[in-house]
């Protein structure tokens, strides 16, 4: 009995597996305020962000893209702020769009879609989008670390 108790623990407990979504879900800190003039929406949406309240950052970056539409990086921290509350369809779409666009942040597009699917628990999904990732000069080796962590 006490032996089945110790096998249901190790096999249940939360703490056993790590938390592959929170291990790498660590986004780069938001700094748009310098790049505004829409000062007041930028400054709450990088303070919010940057103190990890990702749904009162939400709110504030959708101010400020109402006016800066064309910020890629805000549009970002938009996708994981969506994400990080739970909105996967509105993360996914702008996860999407970023990684299918042209700036910089492309590669970051896609990792954010990965682990997007490794929130949902869809891990063949998100091994897949990581592939893409493979020869990425920025996210190229954690992506084949997380790859080899989700077989």
């Amino acid at each position: 009995m006490a032996a089945a108790a110790v096998l249901l623990f190790f096999l249940f407990n939360p703490f056993a597996a790590p938390d592959l979504y929170r291990e790498y879900a660590n986004p780069a800190p938001l700094a748009l305020a310098d790049k505004s003039t829409a000062a007041t929406a930028a400054v709450r949406a990088e303070m919010t962000f940057n103190q990890g309240d990702y749904a009162a950052a939400y709110s504030a970056l959708k101010i400020y893209l109402s006016e800066n539409e064309e910020d890629t990086q805000a549009k970002l921290a938009l996708g994981i702020a969506a994400l990080e509350t739970d909105n996967y369809d509105e993360a996914a779409d702008i996860f999407r769009q970023i990684s299918n666009g042209q700036s910089m942040l492309r590669s970051e597009g896609t990792w954010y879609l990965a682990l997007l699917y490794l929130k949902e628990e869809d891990f063949a999904r998100a091994a897949e989008v990581l592939k893409t990732l493979d020869n990425d000069p920025v996210r190229g080796e954690q992506s084949r670390e997380l790859q080899r962590k989700l077989r």
